[in-house]
């Protein structure tokens, strides 16, 4: 339905453009595992920081299941249990 909404830039940093869905400008952009989670919100030209503890609104099953997602989500350490 939505394609190309998720991509990995060239510093791994997943991009998730929803201006497609909500017919104007709004992205995430969610840092790698390697610099620290946290996110952020672009709208039009204003783009705000969050914390790595607050909701960005995207289910982590819907990150770990896009194949455009795959490099990101490589970068978790898996935890052994």
């Amino acid at each position: 339905m939505y394609k190309n909404m998720m991509k990995c830039d060239g510093n791994n940093y997943l991009n998730v453009n929803f201006s497609e869905i909500f017919g104007y400008s709004c992205e995430v952009v969610i840092s790698p595992w390697s610099k620290g989670i946290s996110w952020s919100t672009k709208h039009e030209n204003i783009t705000n920081r969050h914390l790595w503890h607050e909701e960005p609104g995207i289910p982590l099953g819907v990150l770990l299941h896009d194949k455009a997602a795959c490099r990101w989500v490589s970068e978790i350490p898996e935890t052994g249990h």
